[in-house]
């Protein structure tokens, strides 16, 4: 998948994230979404995978907090892999919550990292900031998706109280696309909703993965009417 276009590509990926991110904080903006590729949640500090060349949510984040005064980032992976890169990026870090749901099958699904599961909570510091819901079972769906959003990530989010949320929006857990779950585009639609009740409403979305175009497209149309 690498290409001689790729580093250009990436960079202007993980570039106009941060714009993005740049214009929400500043209030020109209320949220965003940045319709970006590659992707970038698996890329480690100075290690690609995954189709990830530069892990663009983590590069947003850093940038938010060092040269927008943004304290506090919770970003949000609801991509049905792991950000293993993401994680490892803040892993240590207390102002960045992490949280992703996912499928993890014990560390038998993509990117097949014991790291991926519920006792990964974070490290020093850090420890208590990292939040992983690992699936063991495909077809997972809006009953699922929801009831996780209720009873852990938004009770956890609002003590956190971020100043920006940012989100993997990967869509490969949509019914009908290669993650073999259920989500439909409303309840991506009604997560964001969710979303949005935190850090004042600063919320910006950036594409990971989702392979079926037709499938992709009604996803992020519904996660757009959200942030509208």
């Amino acid at each position: 998948y690498f290409t001689p276009d790729s580093v250009r590509e990436a960079k202007a990926a993980a570039s106009s994230l941060c714009k993005l991110v740049s214009n929400v904080v500043s209030g020109d903006l209320d949220s965003g979404f940045a319709v970006i590729r590659p992707p970038g949640h698996h890329a480690e500090p100075g290690l690609a995978g995954g189709y990830c060349v530069i892990n663009n949510v983590a590069v947003a984040a850093s940038y938010a907090q060092e040269q927008l005064g943004v304290k506090k980032v919770l970003i949000v992976d609801w991509d049905v892999h792991h950000g293993n890169g993401t994680q490892k990026c803040f892993f240590d870090n207390p102002n960045v919550m992490y949280f992703s749901a996912h499928r993890y099958h014990g560390g038998n699904f993509f990117p097949f990292l014991q790291q991926g599961g519920p006792s990964s909570v974070g490290n020093g510091a850090g420890r208590g900031f990292n939040m992983n819901v690992g699936w063991n079972d495909k077809k997972m769906g809006d009953d699922e998706y929801l009831v996780v959003w209720e009873k852990l990530l938004m009770p956890v989010a609002n003590e956190f109280n971020p100043d920006l949320v940012i989100v993997s929006a990967g869509f490969d857990a949509a019914h009908g696309d290669m993650g073999e779950c259920d989500i439909t585009p409303e309840c991506f639609a009604r997560l964001t909703r969710r979303l949005k009740t935190l850090a004042n409403g600063k919320v910006v979305c950036a594409l990971e993965g989702g392979y079926v175009r037709s499938v992709l497209c009604k996803c992020i149309e519904s996660v757009l009417s959200s942030l509208l």
